[in-house]
């Protein structure tokens, strides 16, 4: 309790001593005056791109598959920022005075825009609801305090900093709290008792094809990692706000940091998987193991860097939520004033969530889902103009519709075949029915093309004739 506090209040002076005088505009507030780049732009999108589940199920999953099923969460983890790159980097260069990829499709009708938007402002909901609820579970776990005082303070203690500078709070912190957990990550590595055992890894078994683990984890975390980017206005932010030159550099170096600290905290799963550990709480092995083995100050630490982790992609999403209300919906009230707003009411939100400890589990399998379902529409409107916005929107929602009850029955009965079988079944159909508008697009464009250049021939032979 008292850490989570001190830690709040840290995050809140440090955001004050760099920004507390200085003048916030619409620019800087929400998309950091588009300057962002290097090192400190790619420790930022790290730090972001750190949900609860990368800190945590990693762990799990290294305890759980061995390596053969961490290379499912970490590859993905690390291509899903490298191959989100260029497009990006398309849609900035296209839009180089935009705020998101919302505005780069206004103009598609069909209510194109109205979906996708919809669908954003979702997924940084249960994006919020995921990091509070997480994190309060093992907050509870390690100091005893109860979860509802956890949650609330949860809640509180990014939006208090967001509120200051908007994408820039996010980002100072974001980049301070990757070096944190990276810098934690050292520091229990270096004391972990079972490190000893390291060198024999070397020998375990490798099989990330076995069926077992490609079928029950591999492929679904491979197709919600990869394609649940693009749904994600926290990566689209801070794309608007780097540097023109610098997009495809700095999503490339944030992979490779994100993926030293999934990679590390799965190798710790592994580890208490090889000495025969037996846990109480998979979902949670790793901090278990340090809180009952190690020595207090461990806990302790552990406890920082995933704080740091839960806040820096809280607050990555106050400021994408806050963005997407202030310049697609409140666009008629003053930008700043409107982001802060819209901070407040999401916070509410997640907290009511939160609250009602749904698992963990179920809020993010139910938001892969829907980000499945928009990842074709997304990337191909990038890339071209032939995708329509009656298209786009029956590509999502005919996918999602049919994919969801497959879905369901699968995480209601934990059939992981199931659940998998959904998710292929969506990204299946909305890329189908994309590809389906693209081609018939061209085909008519091509026979209107044949049919003018007939009647042009035509009148040539007639002229001729004549």
């Amino acid at each position: 309790m008292f850490v989570l506090i001190a830690y709040s209040l840290v995050c809140v002076l440090i955001v004050l001593m760099v920004e507390g005088k200085k003048r916030q505009s619409k620019d800087r507030f929400l998309v950091a005056d588009r300057t962002v780049g290097g090192l400190f732009g790619a420790f930022a999108v790290a730090g972001s791109w750190i949900w609860a589940p990368a800190l945590f199920l990693s762990t799990q999953v290294g305890y759980t598959w061995g390596y053969s099923g961490l290379f499912w969460f970490v590859i993905p983890n690390m291509l899903a920022l490298i191959l989100f790159a260029p497009v990006a980097a398309r849609v900035r260069s296209r839009l180089p005075e935009g705020y998101s990829y919302i505005q780069f499709i206004r103009k598609k009708g069909g209510y194109f825009r109205e979906v996708q938007l919809s669908v954003q402002l979702i997924v940084q909901l249960v994006c919020c609801a995921i990091q509070l609820t997480a994190g309060a579970e093992l907050l509870t776990f390690i100091s005893g305090t109860p979860y509802p005082v956890i949650v609330l303070i949860m809640a509180i203690a990014p939006l208090c900093y967001c509120l200051i500078a908007g994408l820039v709070s996010s980002l100072i912190t974001d980049c301070i709290q990757y070096i944190v957990i990276a810098a934690s990550i050292v520091i229990i590595f270096l004391n972990f008792p079972l490190t000893q055992d390291l060198p024999q890894l070397a020998h375990s078994a490798f099989n990330p094809i076995a069926p077992a683990v490609f079928f029950q984890f591999g492929l679904a975390s491979l197709l919600t990692l990869i394609f649940g980017i693009f749904s994600n206005h926290q990566q689209w932010q801070r794309a608007f706000a780097a540097d023109s030159k610098q997009v495809c550099k700095t999503f490339s170096i944030a992979g490779f940091l994100h993926g030293f600290v999934t990679f590390s905290l799965g190798t710790i799963g592994v580890l208490l998987a090889q000495s025969g550990y037996e846990t109480h709480h998979i979902q949670i092995v790793g901090a278990e193991y340090i809180n009952n083995k190690m020595p207090q100050i461990f806990s302790t630490i552990f406890l920082v860097m995933a704080l740091s982790g839960l806040c820096a992609t809280m607050s990555s999403a106050l400021c994408a939520f806050g963005s997407l209300y202030a310049t697609e919906i409140a666009t008629d009230k003053d930008p700043i004033k409107a982001s802060r707003q819209a901070m407040l009411m999401l916070s509410a939100l997640a907290f009511a969530i939160a609250i009602f400890r749904v698992p963990v589990i179920v809020l993010w399998m139910f938001c892969g889902l829907i980000r499945l379902g928009t990842a074709a529409p997304t990337i191909m409107s990038v890339f071209t103009e032939k995708l329509s916005g009656k298209a786009g929107v029956l590509s999502i929602c005919v996918s999602i519709t049919l994919a969801a009850p497959i879905f369901i029955y699968g995480a209601l009965n934990e059939n992981s075949i199931m659940r998998t079988a959904a998710m292929i079944l969506c990204l299946t159909v909305s890329s189908g029915i994309c590809i389906w508008q693209i081609l018939s697009s061209r085909t008519k464009e091509a026979d209107i093309q044949f049919i003018r250049k007939s009647v042009t021939e035509e009148k040539i032979l007639l002229n001729q004739k004549g």
